[in-house]
């Protein structure tokens, strides 16, 4: 299991495990083959562990500081995730649908990889996104 950075490395606070994703060699016969993890839409992590370790880090528990640490917190392979960012070319999908007054809007829907690390990042968001005031629309209660 990995976990994130914890800010002060004395404190023996507890925080939830999350699981190993990164890739891991195994033997096969005379070959090297390597144990890839495909990406999931669901977090593995419950949403009890999600709420703790967001918790603990507004309360500067734990510090995000690398891109390993989004990784774990994301629950995808580090090399997976770097890919996805930066690598990958086809992350969104364009399609157009017809307004109200005739005319067309472009939608650019992310797909794939993309779309999974989103679902995944929603929760984390969720829980630190405060709406001003003014703000009305797409909001949950």
């Amino acid at each position: 299991m990995l976990s994130l950075s914890l800010a002060n490395k004395e404190e023996n606070e507890t925080i939830p495990e999350l699981p190993k994703l990164e890739p891991q060699p195994y033997q096969a016969g005379k070959n090297l083959k390597w144990d890839n993890k495909e990406l999931k839409n669901h977090s593995i992590t419950s949403k009890i562990d999600i709420d703790v370790i967001c918790k603990k880090i507004e309360n500067k528990s734990i510090v995000i500081t690398s891109a390993n640490d989004v990784a774990n917190l994301l629950e995808v392979p580090v090399g997976q995730l770097l890919f996805i960012l930066y690598n990958k070319k086809d992350n969104y999908r364009t399609f157009e649908i017809k307004k109200k007054n005739g005319k067309s809007r472009i939608i650019n829907a992310p797909q794939g990889g993309l779309s999974i690390l989103q679902e995944k990042l929603k929760p984390i968001i969720e829980y630190f996104y405060r709406p001003k005031k003014p703000a009305h629309g797409f909001i949950k209660d």
